[in-house]
């Protein structure tokens, strides 16, 4: 994984990152969302209205974006949504 303030550091553990979830009451349409942060770290945000197994699904929905790099690709966005449904 490559991103913000990850240079310099070895490939095996560029895969090692901060991410900190937090829920807050998002607009009933949004589950959830990732944000970069400027020092490599990511904030994944869930929607605390919904209940705990939503919650649970939408943050592992978050973090396989993360994990297939889809902040940092061109894909377009249905295909990124797509493929972090897949798991």
């Amino acid at each position: 994984m490559t991103g913000p303030g990850q240079e310099g550091i070895p490939k095996e553990m560029k895969k090692i990152v901060d991410v900190f979830i937090r829920g807050v009451p998002l607009p009933e349409t949004v589950n959830g969302c990732i944000l970069p942060n400027g020092d490599g770290s990511y904030d994944i945000y869930y929607n605390s209205r919904m209940d705990k197994e939503r919650c649970r699904r939408t943050v592992e929905h978050e973090l396989q974006h993360l994990r297939r790099e889809h902040l940092y690709d061109c894909n377009p966005v249905w295909r990124n949504e797509q493929e972090a449904e897949e798991r």
